[in-house]
């Protein structure tokens, strides 16, 4: 779906559960081509994650996982390795935090990077 979304909100899209399970681009915060794919990418993982795994975004640390899980197959991915995970956590902690208060999501994200954080070669699949 494709939609205005609030400015002050600052996302780009979003991956609702049910009873929508679908995902939402913010048609007024997307201004290219490269934005709207690495969105629609890193909305695709949760997705991915919330139907074939069995993720529960209303629990903070599964949603960090799902975050996490995001941050290192899009949002990352071409980051240099030795910077990638720290990339991976701020990035995590920054989507989290939309939806929990910063002690909860750094915590969640720091459980999630130890559990979540994929191998190098790991496909969102796995």
């Amino acid at each position: 779906v494709a939609m205005r979304c609030d400015p002050a909100e600052r996302l780009r899209g979003y991956f609702e559960v049910p009873p929508g399970n679908q995902v939402t681009l913010c048609c007024n915060r997307l201004f290219s081509a490269e934005s709207l794919e690495s969105t629609l990418a890193h909305e695709l993982v949760h997705a991915h994650d919330h139907l074939q795994r069995g993720l529960n975004f209303h629990d903070p640390d599964q949603l960090a996982c799902s975050e996490v899980r995001a941050a290192a197959f899009v949002d990352c991915a071409g980051v240099w390795t030795w910077f990638r995970r720290s990339c991976v956590r701020s990035a995590a902690f920054q989507s989290t935090k939309v939806n929990y208060d910063k002690e909860v999501a750094h915590s969640s994200v720091n459980k999630a990077m130890r559990e979540c954080y994929p191998a190098t070669g790991s496909r969102p699949e796995d």
